[in-house]
């Protein structure tokens, strides 16, 4: 065993953190002789620091830096559960980081991230994925196997499409791919059983596939800014959809009868298109309960 800034660790994870240090040390993010500090708790928010309950670490926080790469070894903290390194200057990850089977949370947004190594789809017990705010471009399909992922954030990216393989993330409550270059999602979709917000804003679509319209068990759907110029009847299915956002689309017109369908509908936001409804039909809306913003 090992004392680090007063916690007793293994021999191994003390000869790791003392390596980041090192790193931190020589871009003056952390000052010479300082020591990365033991956080209060996991998700305490400091800028640096670490996490370890009963001498093992849990929780590793490396953000709003200047971290140009993480070391290899940062593979071998197996008990780590959170790894926080957002807003830094990251170019990729190392490939070690797939040997982190304990991981639950991984937040990397605000990096100069273009491409994801494969090892990321060993991640077995990741539940939280922030990418959002990097330059990446595609995303591995690997990521298909991160099963027990509830939460993916790839907003403000590079993307052109998504992998088909992200229908195998049975267990993914919330997706967001806003302000990325899409022009349409994999009809895997419709395998995505738990989703309850998918979030599309800012992209290149002009249509969807039947596997959006048939997530029957969506609550909040965003397509802004997008290319959209009509919607099908079958978005009845939607049946516990609660808010829809189509601003700032090509919409003429809408499938009204299909919309009187959507029971659990309490807003609906259609400004900056060129449509025009009926205002019986709007006050109809009104009465039942649906906010029609145009």
């Amino acid at each position: 065993m090992a004392t680090y800034a007063g916690i007793t660790l293994s021999e191994l994870e003390s000869r790791i953190l003392t390596e980041i240090e090192a790193i931190l040390q020589s871009t003056d993010y952390l000052e010479a002789g300082s020591r990365i500090p033991h956080l209060a708790r996991a998700n305490e928010n400091l800028p640096v620091g670490f996490f370890a309950p009963n001498g093992q670490i849990t929780a590793l926080a490396i953000r709003y830096g200047v971290l140009a790469a993480l070391p290899e070894v940062i593979g071998r903290l197996s008990h780590l559960t959170q790894l926080y390194v957002h807003h830094n200057q990251l170019a990729d990850l190392p490939a070690s980081l797939g040997d982190l089977k304990n991981l639950e949370v991984l937040d990397t947004a605000g990096n100069n991230l273009a491409r994801l190594p494969d090892t990321i789809g060993a991640l077995s017990g990741l539940r939280f994925l922030y990418l959002h705010t990097n330059r990446l471009e595609a995303l591995p399909a690997s990521i298909g196997n991160l099963s027990r992922m509830i939460y993916l954030n790839v907003n403000h990216n590079q993307l052109a499409a998504l992998p088909n393989t992200v229908g195998n993330l049975a267990n993914l409550i919330e997706l967001k791919a806003t302000h990325n270059r899409l022009t349409s999602v994999p009809a895997s979709m419709a395998e995505l059983a738990q989703l309850r917000e998918l979030h599309l804003e800012g992209n290149q679509i002009a249509s969807l596939p039947d596997a959006v319209w048939q997530q029957r068990g969506l609550r909040r759907l965003n397509l802004r800014k997008n290319r959209i110029s009509a919607l099908p009847e079958n978005i009845a299915q939607l049946e516990q959809l609660i808010e829809l956002d189509l601003r700032d689309n090509q919409l003429t017109a809408l499938p009204t009868s299909a919309i009187d369908r959507l029971a659990n509908l309490q807003k609906l936001d259609l400004r900056w298109n060129p449509v025009a409804l009926d205002d019986e039909w709007l006050s109809e809306m009104e009465t039942r309960g649906c906010i029609v913003y145009l």
